[in-house]
């Protein structure tokens, strides 16, 4: 999953200039519908989980930036709403703390299989610096470098749009 999420962003530069690209708008739904999916197992320090709907196994770097890459490429790209940005930008926060003052890339999940195991997913070992890591965790910094900041709208700046219906 996670790299779908990651490769189906690829789509746009692969779309005709004109007409609507075959299957596209199907694909694009999907990806929305994969995004609204994930963005609910963010854990709460910005990461997501090594087994996505575990919260008791660890917080992994890899998966998180490939997220973080995808959501942000989909609201700049229009795919998604604006408000996704907030999901990215906390897992951003959360890939920081992985990422030591000397620019070491701790939390990355060493290379994994389909294995019908939860215990060997629990027990997968981490390491650093790893390429592998590495390489998803460069295009989620940059894919942030110019994406939307996320703002949240006061209540008070809201109140004129309350209509009470009688």
């Amino acid at each position: 999953m996670i790299l779908c999420i990651f490769n189906r962003l690829r789509i746009r530069y692969f779309r005709p200039k004109t007409g609507t690209g075959g299957n596209i708008e199907a694909v694009i739904r999907n990806f929305r519908q994969q995004a609204g999916g994930i963005a609910r197992y963010r854990g709460k320090n910005g990461l997501w989980h090594q087994s996505l709907n575990r919260e008791d196994s660890y917080e992994e770097i890899t998966g998180t930036a490939m997220f973080v890459f995808g959501i942000a490429r989909g609201v700049k790209e229009g795919w998604l709403h604006p408000d996704f940005i907030y999901v990215a930008d906390q897992g951003l926060k959360g890939m920081m703390k992985k990422i030591s003052d000397n620019g070491d890339v701790t939390s990355i999940c060493v290379g994994t299989g389909i294995i019908p195991s939860l215990a060997y997913y629990y027990n997968r070992p981490t390491q650093e610096n790893d390429p592998m890591g590495e390489g998803p965790v460069l295009r989620a910094l940059i894919e942030m470098i110019d994406a939307p900041k996320y703002t949240e709208i006061k209540a008070e700046e809201q109140y004129d749009k309350i209509v009470v219906k009688k």
